[in-house]
């Protein structure tokens, strides 16, 4: 954040004044085409440590967009500014809260429940906002356009895609985890955005992997991102899909997913995928006892798919592992692990699926001699055993 040296009023106009740091770069607005794509996860991630210090100090800045964030040191280093919007979180008696909630701040970059000022006066309330918003710039960074640009004028056009429509967010340079953190930022429900998004997924890794295999993966990524979204309704020309429609492209994804990690695989045997009658939003993958290959029983894999948010597609996939053969009638008698939760995303599905299937056939190789058929017990933290 930008450095205060000073303030106070000046004798002779009676002016009050505030002395900051001067900072020799450009804002972010004026430069998002020269930005290089191998900076923009280190400038959100800075962006989002000066967001989340203001919230340890129960403040929200409510108004962070391009044109608030000036760059310095060829593009690398970020420094957020301009506090004329801050608010203490739940301080009662504010000039905008109560019965006196006029729009403030910037429409292009306000979220759904900011731009009606319906937001929830919490700390969760607010950060929801500031997620919203440093997805705004993380789209910007990405796409190297302002967020809704197609839509600037009229402004009730801005107004409504605020509300309405869901930005495609795709690039040939940037990385597909950084779109997809970005699709989860600006979800219209504050709600679900908070479930989706947390501090930590704006940090990056301590070292970037360079080898060629990871080389590899980034590359077809990206080309999997890009056919998925090439493949989404454009904005306002189509009508929006109803859940029954996400739930069965999901379904579509998972049994797209299976059979790819089962070719890519050759340690997994034979695998059968089927959906529950009446359309129910749950598929089952079949693995067959396989003792060759260290498991002595059939694993099944019973996923069952709820959509958070419609316009964006935001799901959850849960899961639940049977031992053993399966009767149609059988059902959980144990919680569930959550296996993928944002936006739905070919890519970042198979990846999050392809993980949790290693994991519990992990599990099963090693305990295959003492498991007994029936529902497997996930462990609680979600992170280790079963």
């Amino acid at each position: 954040m930008v450095s205060i040296l000073g303030g106070g009023v000046d004798p002779n106009t009676k002016n009050h004044y505030v002395a900051m740091e001067l900072l020799d770069g450009p804002n972010l607005a004026s430069c998002i085409d020269k930005v290089p794509a191998e900076n923009i996860a280190g400038l959100i991630e800075q962006l989002a440590l000066a967001a989340e210090f203001l919230e340890t100090k129960n403040l929200c800045h409510r108004d962070i967009k391009p044109e608030n964030i000036i760059l310095t040191n060829e593009y690398s280093h970020l420094t957020l500014l301009d506090f004329g919007v801050l608010r203490p979180i739940g301080v009662s008696g504010l000039t905008d809260g109560e019965n006196l909630r006029a729009f403030i701040g910037t429409l292009r970059y306000s979220s759904p429940e900011f731009l009606l000022r319906t937001e929830d006066d919490s700390i969760l309330g607010w950060r929801a906002l500031t997620f919203y918003q440093i997805g705004g710039v993380l789209h910007d960074l990405i796409m190297r356009k302002p967020l809704f640009f197609e839509f600037s004028s009229p402004y009730a056009a801005l107004v409504n895609a605020v509300q309405n429509e869901v930005p495609n967010i795709q690039s040939s340079t940037a990385s597909p985890q950084l779109a997809e953190l970005a699709a989860r930022c600006l979800l219209k429900d504050w709600k679900v955005r908070t479930k989706l998004v947390e501090w930590s997924h704006f940090k990056l890794p301590a070292t970037a992997d360079t080898s060629i295999s990871s080389a590899k993966q980034r590359v077809t990524n990206r080309t999997a991102l890009a056919k998925a979204q090439a493949t989404q309704n454009s904005p306002g020309k189509t009508k929006t899909p109803k859940a029954y429609d996400v739930q069965a492209e999901t379904i579509e994804t998972l049994k797209m997913s299976v059979r790819s990690i089962r070719r890519d695989n050759d340690i997994f045997p034979p695998v059968m995928v089927s959906q529950a009658s009446g359309k129910k939003p749950v598929l089952k993958i079949y693995f067959e006892a396989a003792p060759k290959l260290g498991w002595t029983k059939t694993v099944v894999f019973q996923l069952r798919i709820d959509v958070l948010e419609i316009p964006s597609k935001a799901i959850k996939i849960s899961s639940h592992v049977h031992i053993g053969k399966i009767k149609s009638d059988d059902q959980p008698t144990l919680d569930s692990i959550q296996v993928f939760a944002g936006v739905l995303n070919t890519t970042a599905i198979r990846e999050a699926l392809e993980n949790y299937i290693y994991h519990v056939i992990d599990v099963v190789q090693q305990k295959s001699d003492s498991l007994g058929d029936g529902w497997l017990n996930h462990d609680s933290s979600g992170s280790g055993g079963i």
